[in-house]
């Protein structure tokens, strides 16, 4: 039974009871309410844990982090001031840098450092590492042309060839090269355009593939002059200019232009091309024709000249091979390129007489035929012995050949 007034209700709720509903709201209010305090209660401690522990780490970070991240940032400054302080004082006082024996090329690391004198010690014996360290061969032939120049270097499969002797010889050197397997010249260089150095390189130029042509940079009217012109026109080739100081790799070997030092001169000799071979710790030197004004020249001008083998300039004439300038070479061998019984008298008495006094051994063309040098970057090994008859050439009285320049 249930009493429905406006302002006051009854419900059944249970059996013999009656309650307002404005009671029972209240009853609900109060329920939910207690629910409510008692989750909050139980949430509440759990955050109060939570945020306890994350307080001890916050405390924990600030107490025992910041000391060691100092401590680790001081060392690594002082690790990075001494190791900067160390370089300074190598770089300065070449601490640990001096030579030592047996060091390939060590004595030359001053001569590089002072070319490269934007660059520190360290790169120069780096450069020189490289330039030395070797496993190669290589091979040197100063082919028998007569009284004329030809020399081939061939290294790990690329080929350099220095001048090609006279007119009638271009079909020999053709046929010479061939008989080795050669049909490609990487690099030609002619020294200058005398005709004993340059008379038979147009069949050189017109029979095989040549890469990089090296060409004095001055004209003459000659024949030998004019048909290297055709040849290389005829070949589309492009000439380079020798200029000292030019570098470039053959195989593992380094080729250096070093002269001439100048072309201001009337003399044609003196503007020969001279060329430097490295060869891990060997060194050939090659010499055109260049007479004393070009050697005193690259004396002068401080060059580390020093070589084991040296092609002896102009034919061992009288006017090359001053001794000073040999003694600046220091070279063990001498190798002179000449014909037998040539109309010059090369090689001249007194040049063989500055060799012998300087205890140089020495080849030549014109008693010995080729002359072949092989090279491991060591040693140097030869296709025959040194030759021992100091003989000088003799010039003919009634001698009416063409001039030797």
């Amino acid at each position: 039974m249930s009493k429905d007034l406006k302002t006051n209700k009854t419900t059944e709720h249970e059996e013999g009871s009656y309650v307002l509903e404005d009671d029972i709201e209240t009853l609900i209010a109060e329920i939910n309410s207690k629910k409510h305090s008692d989750v909050s209660d139980e949430e509440e401690e759990v955050l109060s844990k939570k945020t306890k522990k994350k307080k001890v780490k916050k405390d924990k970070k600030y107490k025992y982090s910041s000391p060691k991240r100092v401590v680790l940032i001081c060392l690594i400054s002082v690790v990075v001031v001494l190791g900067l302080t160390l370089f300074a004082f190598k770089k300065y006082f070449h601490i640990e840098d001096k030579l030592q024996p047996g060091d390939v090329f060590r004595e030359q690391v001053e001569t590089v450092v002072k070319k490269y004198s934007q660059e520190p010690l360290e790169y120069a014996k780096e450069y020189l590492d490289e330039v030395t360290a070797t496993n190669s061969i290589l091979e040197v032939d100063f082919i028998d042309a007569g009284q004329g120049d030809s020399i081939l270097i061939q290294c790990e499969g690329e080929t350099m060839l220095i001048d090609a002797s006279l007119d009638e010889y271009g079909t020999y050197i053709q046929n010479y090269l061939l008989k080795k397997g050669i049909h490609q010249l990487d690099y030609v260089i002619i020294t200058h355009y005398d005709w004993d150095h340059v008379g038979g390189m147009d069949v050189i130029l017109q029979k095989f593939d040549c890469i990089n042509v090296f060409l004095p940079p001055y004209v003459t009217d000659t024949k030998s002059y004019r048909d290297v012109l055709l040849a290389m026109s005829a070949k589309n080739y492009r000439g380079k200019e020798p200029l000292p100081g030019t570098t470039f790799k053959l195989g593992d070997a380094n080729v250096q232009i070093i002269g001439p030092t100048s072309y201001k001169t009337d003399n044609e000799n003196d503007l020969s091309t001279i060329v430097m071979v490295y060869h891990g710790d060997n060194r050939f030197l090659f010499t055109g024709d260049a007479e004393y004004d070009e050697e005193q020249s690259l004396i002068n001008g401080n060059y580390d000249l020093s070589a084991d083998v040296l092609k002896l300039g102009h034919h061992g004439s009288k006017t090359s091979s001053c001794e000073e300038f040999l003694q600046a070479v220091n070279p063990e061998y001498a190798v002179i390129s000449c014909g037998q019984d040539n109309p010059y008298g090369h090689p001249h008495e007194s040049t063989l007489e500055r060799l012998k006094r300087l205890n140089i051994k020495v080849f030549r063309t014109d008693e010995q035929g080729a002359v072949v040098a092989v090279s491991n970057g060591q040693d140097i090994f030869w296709n025959t012995e040194p030759s021992t008859t100091w003989k000088p050439g003799v010039k003919p009285d009634n001698s009416k050949g063409k001039k030797s320049k």
